[in-house]
């Protein structure tokens, strides 16, 4: 007994070969050339992509999308008029969330924070909060150092906010004018003399009237978030908020 067998079924065989080959070389060359958690450093097992399951069970989570007067709201009061501030992650020296902004800001890694960013919008949606911003404005770096860097942390972090929430990506409505050292070894006092007078807003009306979000990677002193959201509010908007991937003040 002879069995038919039409172009259909072909094409079906064909594709699951070719599936079983794909998975099978994949597995290959994730044996020869492990990737690792970009949080812990351990390897990856089949099906793990960036972070691993257990750091993204056990990462510390701050919880601040869902309570207005959390510590970096209260942070900021009498700093700047801000209607919500929330971190992500919880900072700690010598942690998985250093080993994470690390990796986003030096060492090439704007998947990760992609990664980050898809996962703080499904919070924000969890929350609720997905109406409550018009923009986004991710902090901008001076065009010497995102030449150099290849790309803005902060832009890496709110583009798949802005997606997930159908919102506007504001990447280019505030410039960072000034080439400022790094904050890193700096004083508190000088951090603020830093960064003061840095940022020009060149789209004022994309600002008025509008709920104006802002993303950051790390906050530590808050002085560069201040002089930002100083230049923003003297654009009229109808409110300010701040969102960042981890809070380190008092880390540094």
């Amino acid at each position: 007994m002879k069995i038919k067998i039409n172009n259909t079924t072909l094409k079906h065989i064909y594709k699951i070969q070719t599936l079983k080959l794909s998975a099978i070389f994949d597995d290959f060359v994730h044996t020869i050339f492990p990737e690792n958690c970009n949080a812990c450093n351990t390897i990856l097992v089949a099906g793990e992509k960036i972070i691993c399951t257990n750091c993204r069970l056990t990462l510390p989570l701050t919880n601040q999308l869902n309570t207005k007067e959390n510590p970096l709201f209260i942070r900021f009061y009498g700093t700047i008029n801000l209607e919500f501030a929330a971190a992500f992650l919880m900072y700690s020296k010598q942690s998985r969330v250093q080993n994470i902004l690390k990796a986003i800001k030096y060492e090439g890694s704007p998947d990760l924070a992609n990664y980050f960013g898809k996962w703080m919008a499904d919070e924000l949606i969890f929350n609720g909060l997905q109406s409550k911003f018009d923009v986004i404005i991710p902090v901008p770096l001076h065009p010497n150092r995102q030449k150099i860097r290849g790309y803005n942390q902060a832009e890496e972090l709110a583009k798949p906010i802005a997606e997930g929430l159908k919102i506007e990506l504001g990447n280019n409505i505030v410039e960072r004018q000034k080439h400022t050292v790094s904050q890193t070894k700096l004083s508190q006092e000088k951090r603020f003399e830093n960064v003061q007078n840095i940022f020009f807003v060149k789209k004022p009306t994309n600002i008025k009237g509008k709920s104006i979000l802002l993303i950051d990677d790390v906050i530590t002193t808050g002085s560069t978030i201040e002089s930002l959201a100083n230049e923003i509010l003297k654009s009229e908007p109808k409110s300010l908020s701040l969102i960042t991937l981890a809070d380190a003040f008092g880390e540094n």
